[in-house]
């Protein structure tokens, strides 16, 4: 029998990685947003 929190835990993780993926690209690609958000998203994905 499957744990569901380990499915939730997996589909948070999953959607946290593509925000910083998207995040990332946003930034390098010039298209600017809060400096804010971008750092603290950086400690996120990093912690």
């Amino acid at each position: 029998m499957r744990e569901t929190w380990v499915d939730y835990a997996k589909g948070i993780g999953i959607i946290l990685v593509v925000f910083g993926h998207a995040n990332r690209g946003l930034y390098s690609s010039g298209i600017y947003i809060s400096p804010e958000i971008y750092h603290y998203l950086g400690k996120v994905r990093i912690s």
